[in-house]
């Protein structure tokens, strides 16, 4: 065996350190990494990166002493770091511009349709009638149909024949269009491609709302305030064709609302819906059941402060939280933050000169 003093000057040696050097240096990589993605996963990327430093940041002083790790590493570090930061934010403000853009598309098309109906009341004195029942008292027409003409598709108006169902052989082949302006650009199922000409809006029908089931309502019939009354709710994933009959129950309408965000909810943290005055708002979801059903309500004697819409849109007790969607994500970040204890924890063995510190070198 050699002795230990000459292990300085012995190339074995010096290769045995080199190697558990790299070991170490590359443990250490692979644990920022590793927390910098968990971190992110917890936090978001802005927050996750800071947060991911001062955690790596803490570990370093712990080390001090430790673990000896020359400049160029450390250099190393910084830069991939740095890299995936860039990285990170980049990707975030590309994101959030795809996001903002796809919204505003959501709420263009709703603003359109909005007017639509308000012109068609302006011409008819009410707005149309929801569901158009055939002799037979089936659903044959919907309220999107007649808004065709001023949506700009006044072919299939014109060729759309009123005396048959939506779905009959010659009706079916004009709904089978795709129109962009029924569609929120956010809602998932426009990419199965078996569904191409779906409907992303949609009336609340009931006695309640401003969508009678037997007639159309006049708009001085809303009596809560047209700027407080929903006339279109957006519900994406339902993959129903726009020119099916088929619109949101008021029960429905109130569970897109008040539940948490599901595949009903195209964007994150909340849902467009179009008011009754012509305004386009994008209502945080869930909120309460008392504000959801004072929105969606035509006569119902609520008053809407908007200015503290915010606050009182919040969850109801009972409901569940936004924190329980990230504690898994959490639950990871603490064991991999928490995890260079263990190295911590080694006992360091009596040293002899010139020999080296295995036990405390992370990554062995």
């Amino acid at each position: 065996m050699m002795p230990m003093g000459r292990c300085l000057s012995d190339p074995i040696c010096d290769s045995s350190r080199s190697i558990r050097r790299v070991h170490s240096f590359l443990a250490i990589v692979a644990y920022v990494a590793v927390l910098l993605a968990a971190a992110v996963m917890a936090f978001g990327a802005s927050l996750g990166i800071v947060v991911s430093l001062l955690v790596a940041g803490f570990w370093r002083i712990a080390f001090a002493g430790q673990v000896r790790i020359r400049a160029i590493e450390v250099v190393l570090v910084v830069l991939i770091l740095g890299v995936t930061m860039i990285s990170a934010a980049l990707e975030s403000v590309h994101k959030d511009g795809r996001m903002n853009s796809k919204i505003a598309t959501c709420e263009t098309n709703l603003f359109q349709l909005a007017h639509s109906l308000l012109y068609y009341s302006t011409r008819k004195g009410q707005l149309p009638q929801a569901i158009s029942n055939g002799p037979s008292g089936r659903p044959y027409h919907s309220w999107r149909i007649l808004m065709l003409p001023t949506i700009e598709q006044p072919d299939i108006a014109d060729a759309y024949n009123w005396e048959e169902p939506w779905d009959s052989p010659h009706n079916s082949d004009l709904v089978s269009a795709q129109i962009d302006v029924f569609q929120c650009p956010s809602d998932y199922s426009l990419f199965h491609e078996r569904r191409p000409a779906t409907t992303s809006y949609f009336a609340i029908v009931g006695p309640q709302t401003a969508w009678p089931l037997d007639r159309g309502l006049p708009l001085d019939e809303i009596t809560d305030g047209r700027e407080q009354t929903i006339l279109l709710l957006e519900a994406a994933g339902l993959e129903v064709p726009w020119g099916k009959p088929q619109d949101l129950s008021f029960d429905e309408a109130v569970s897109i609302l008040t539940s948490e965000p599901d595949d009903r909810v195209a964007h994150i943290g909340g849902v467009n819906a179009a008011f009754a005055n012509g305004s386009v708002r994008f209502l945080p979801v869930p909120m309460n059941r008392k504000m959801a059903e004072a929105l969606l309500t035509a006569r119902g004697g609520e008053r809407i402060d908007w200015s503290t819409f915010e606050r009182d849109a919040q969850p109801q007790p009972g409901q569940r939280h936004r924190f329980q969607v990230t504690r898994y994500p959490l639950i990871a970040f603490a064991i991999v933050a928490l995890w260079p204890f263990r190295w911590l924890l080694r006992k360091r063995p009596a040293l002899a000169p010139g020999s080296s510190n295995r036990a405390s070198e992370p990554g062995e």
